[in-house]
């Protein structure tokens, strides 16, 4: 399937079939190649993370025809990710947790 087909499919809202085509899935091994597998996210934040897959900053739903577009895609962690869709658990700081500067 071409890139044009799936923008089509991505506008008629399947966007099962658009994840899971081989031309989106070698998109993505690209994006991750090029980014060098690292979550844009955490590195923007002084952290090393593995991504695991790429995200589209404008949403596919609403805007199908940047599904491609290279400016709208960054590699992200899984937490990253769930994070930007608000999915998830949010941390919550540990009160347990040792507070003051001498360790023994």
């Amino acid at each position: 399937m071409t890139q044009l087909e799936l923008i089509e499919i991505a506008r008629g809202g399947d966007s099962a079939a658009f994840y899971n085509s081989p031309t989106w899935r070698k998109k993505s091994k690209q994006v991750l190649r090029q980014w060098r597998n690292e979550c844009q996210r955490c590195r923007a934040r002084g952290k090393y993370t593995k991504a695991s897959c790429v995200h589209h900053k404008e949403p596919l739903a609403e805007s199908p025809g940047l599904a491609f577009n290279d400016d709208n895609l960054e590699p992200l962690c899984a937490g990253c990710h769930n994070e930007v869709h608000g999915k998830g658990a949010k941390r919550k700081p540990n009160e347990n947790a040792f507070t003051n500067e001498e360790r023994w």
